[in-house]
């Protein structure tokens, strides 16, 4: 197993314990996989939160240059 993959999956069993984590990257593929729920920030404030279901790398990078969701 990579070091990424080993990170990741430390990542998962602590969140499964109830610990949460912040994580900042610009990966669509590692929100994806990682996180529960993204907030999209523009200029220092929150723009939108988006649940697991909803994690799209059109929706973010339309929040993150400015624009809205639907």
């Amino acid at each position: 197993m990579g070091a990424k993959a080993e990170i990741y999956h430390q990542i998962m069993d602590l969140a499964k314990t109830g610990i949460s984590f912040v994580i900042l990257t610009s990966e669509i593929a590692e929100i994806q996989q990682l996180c529960d729920r993204v907030y999209v920030m523009t200029h220092g404030e929150i723009r939108a939160e988006l649940p697991h279901d909803a994690i799209n790398e059109r929706d973010i990078m339309l929040v993150a240059t400015g624009g809205q969701l639907d």
